[in-house]
C-alpha cells in the first residue's frame, strides 16, 4: 500500500484518513495534494464523505490511483448502509468498503452542501420524528439532525484496521509502474548501514552539521540500535530509479 487519500468538507473525514495514517504508517494526503504527490497508479486506501448516499471523489480516485479499499464518512452508524453506498458510489463488489460515522454540523459545511443538508435535515428529520418504530440508528440519526453530534473515534476503524493487517500480511507486493519508462518496477526495500537512518535535503550537510537545520530536511526513518533501518521501495533497473513511501510519523522532527 502506497498511500491514504481523501476528500473532506466539514473535517471528520480528514480526521478519520490521518488517524488511520497513525495508525498504519502509511502517508496521508488530501485528493488535491496526491495529484502532485502520490504517482499515477499508486494502490491506495480512499476515503470520502458521504453525500446523497455516495462517496464523494471516490470515481475520481479510483480514475488514477487503484483504490484497495473505500471509506464512506456520514451520518450512519459504522458499519451500516454499505451495500446502498457501495451501488451509489459505483464501487465494485472486489473492493472492501467500511462505512464510518462522522460528526455532524450543517454550519460547517461548504459552498451548495449547507442549503442541501438544510433541506434534507428538514424534510427527512420531520419523517424520523413522525415515525413510530424507529430503529436505534435511526434514533441517533434523528438527534444528529436535531443536535448536531461528535461521532468521530478511534475504535470505528477496527474494521479497517483488521483488513489492513490482513492485506499486507498476506497480499503479494504492489505493482509500480516506473514514471518515467512506464515499465513495471520490482519490489524490494531501501536500508541503511547499521545502525544508520535515512533522511532527505536539498543537499548533503556536513559531518559536523545538524542534519535536521538542513534546507528542505525531511526525516525517512529512525535509528534501529543493532540492525538496519529500512523502507520498502521500488526499483527501475532500466532508469536506475528507485521510488520510496514514508509515514507521517517518521517524517516528524
Amino acid at each position: 500500500m502506497n498511500a491514504i487519500i481523501y476528500t473532506t468538507n466539514t473535517g471528520s473525514t480528514e480526521h478519520y484518513a490521518k488517524l488511520l495514517a497513525q495508525k498504519t504508517g502509511l502517508p496521508v494526503y488530501s485528493l488535491a495534494e496526491a495529484k502532485k504527490r502520490v504517482f499515477a497508479g499508486a494502490e491506495v486506501i480512499y476515503l470520502g464523505w458521504i453525500m446523497a448516499g455516495s462517496v464523494k471523489g471516490y470515481a475520481e480516485a479510483a480514475k488514477r490511483y487503484r483504490v484497495r479499499a473505500a471509506c464512506g464518512i456520514g451520518m450512519g452508524q459504522t458499519g451500516t448502509q454499505t451495500d446502498s453506498v457501495r451501488k451509489k458510489s459505483g464501487i465494485s463488489v472486489d473492493i472492501p468498503l467500511f462505512t464510518l460515522q462522522g460528526n455532524f454540523d450543517v454550519k460547517k459545511l461548504h459552498g451548495v452542501y449547507r442549503p442541501m443538508m438544510e433541506i434534507m435535515v428538514k424534510t427527512a428529520g420531520k419523517a424520523l420524528a413522525e415515525k413510530k418504530d424507529r430503529t436505534p440508528d435511526e434514533d441517533d440519526m434523528l438527534d444528529m439532525m436535531l443536535h448536531g453530534g461528535e461521532r468521530v473515534k478511534a475504535e470505528n476503524l477496527s474494521a479497517v484496521l483488521d483488513w489492513s493487517a490482513r492485506n499486507n500480511k498476506n497480499r503479494r507486493k504492489c505493482i509500480m509502474m516506473c514514471p518515467k519508462c512506464g515499465k513495471e518496477m520490482r519490489n524490494g526495500y531501501l536500508f541503511s548501514s547499521k545502525d544508520g537512518a535515512f533522511s532527505f535535503a536539498s543537499e548533503v550537510p556536513s559531518a559536523l552539521e545538524n542534519a535536521k537545520n538542513a534546507e528542505g530536511f525531511v526525516k525517512l526513518t529512525g535509528l534501529k540500535v543493532g540492525g538496519r533501518t529500512s523502507v520498502e521501495a521500488c526499483c527501475c533497473d532500466a532508469c536506475r530509479m528507485i521510488l520510496i513511501s514514508y509515514g507521517e510519523e517518521a517524517a516528524k522532527i
